[in-house]
């Protein structure tokens, strides 16, 4: 959990890095809410004190003391509107960006990576990633700033309750740990389901994809039932990760969601008890169970964002795969003066997961001279397609050389090979657009 704990804080500080401003503004939103917090507790107190109890045993008020606690109420409950508004504001705001930010990092991947990246990523991984991964990686970023604030509001909060008598401050001292355990045990507990559950995501994405690329394929040849039962293995195999998940959360959250609640009952007993004993006011005790109350959900907060860190994390190291990946260099531009084509030794070999590289073309030699038509004939799978893109650019030879006029193809790239190398493929793609 350690190291789930530094991917998280990797992943909040180069957000942070990217937009800064946006997340500043809601961690001040959020601490601003913290203090607003406390404060409204301070003002009830003294208004049960000051105005309510007086009232009630008909001693009476005068119409300034309503005014002034009236007055106070509504500052500090604008106060706190207006700090949930920047905070959630600002913080959408981040967290929005920051997902704008991936996505054009990982597009701009996409575009640019050699053809050998697309061979090991499925389209519909590739969708996964942009969609779902972004979406779960940003999940933790969106109760942070607020997550942030309880650490300041626990402070406060303790301070405010010693102010008051040192047996509520006890009562909140033991209370947090206990929190602050509970959640980090859950979230222990949910990362490797949570782990597995991102890569069942990014393999239903693959699936779907291809059923719909190949719904020709598949209806021609009957095979419309297989694709139903691939999809439905897969979607349980994610339901049962989601599943273990949900059950770690089940097993956890009542009790994180209870504890403030017993925190409420031991303190009624206490105020009760230190009320008869004349050691605090009523107004006091009104304060100490105002803030308790308050506090349930901030921890509740706290806890969900302990439960979106091991998932955050998982969904980030997958983006992470896809950035660290190398782009094509850049290569200068040179002008090609003759159409000839030369195959000098060439091999190459396609990467087989697990296993040693497929040899596909083995020490081939070809002269192509300009004007000359020449056929390549072969069975599926012998290399006639390798062996195109081999000559626009698309991947580079394993051994040997292709030559294009006086250039080396491997030093023109597949934008300079593609300004006097048009293949036309056997498998047309249509874009989504009018003719």
């Amino acid at each position: 959990m350690d190291g789930v704990f530094r991917r998280a804080a990797k992943l909040v500080a180069r957000s942070f890095r990217l937009h800064p401003v946006p997340h500043i503004l809601a961690a001040t939103g959020a601490n601003i809410f913290s203090f607003a917090v406390v404060g409204f507790t301070v003002v009830i107190g003294r208004v049960t004190d000051e105005v309510i109890i007086p009232g009630l045993d008909q001693e009476g008020v005068s119409g300034k003391s309503v005014l002034i606690g009236m007055g106070a109420i509504g500052i500090v409950g604008l106060s706190r509107g207006m700090s949930i508004m920047i905070r959630r504001w600002f913080n959408m705001m981040a967290v929005a960006r920051t997902q704008r930010t991936w996505r054009k990092s990982l597009t701009y991947r996409y575009l640019y990576a050699p053809m050998k990246f697309h061979w090991e990523y499925p389209a519909g991984k590739l969708l996964a990633h942009t969609d779902s991964d972004v979406e779960v990686a940003t999940s933790m970023l969106m109760p942070l700033a607020f997550a942030m604030s309880v650490v300041v509001l626990i402070v406060v909060s303790l301070f405010s309750l010693l102010v008051v008598h040192p047996l509520f401050a006890l009562v909140a001292v033991l209370l947090f740990p206990s929190l602050t355990w509970l959640t980090r045990s859950m979230s222990s507990g949910i990362s490797g389901p949570a782990a597995q559950a991102q890569e069942e995501v990014g393999k239903l994405s693959s699936i779907a994809h291809e059923s719909l690329e190949g719904v020709l394929v598949i209806k021609t040849l009957g095979r419309e039932q297989d694709e139903v039962d691939r999809f439905e293995k897969t979607a349980s195999d994610l339901k049962d990760q989601r599943i273990k998940v949900a059950r770690v959360r089940s097993n956890h959250a009542p009790v994180i969601f209870a504890l403030p609640q017993l925190g409420n009952l031991i303190l009624l007993l206490l105020g009760g008890w230190l009320y008869s004993q004349d050691a605090v006011s009523l107004g006091e005790v009104v304060r100490a169970l105002a803030l308790f109350s308050i506090l349930a959900l901030p921890m509740q907060i706290l806890g969900f964002l302990f439960t979106q860190i091991p998932q955050s994390v998982v969904a980030q190291d997958r983006i992470d795969g896809v950035l660290e990946t190398d782009t094509e260099k850049e290569f200068p531009q040179s002008e090609i003066e003759s159409s000839a084509i030369k195959f000098t030794n060439v091999s190459f070999s396609y990467p087989v997961a697990g296993q040693s590289d497929h040899l596909v073309l083995n020490d081939l030699s070809i002269d192509i001279t300009p004007g000359e038509t020449v056929a390549l004939v072969g069975s599926t799978g012998s290399g006639k397609s390798t062996l195109v893109s081999l000559l626009t650019g698309l991947m580079p030879t394993t051994k040997g050389e292709i030559t294009l006029g006086d250039c080396n193809v491997s030093d023109l790239g597949p934008e300079g090979a593609s300004t006097v190398i048009a293949p036309v493929l056997q498998e047309t793609f249509l874009f989504a657009d009018t003719l």
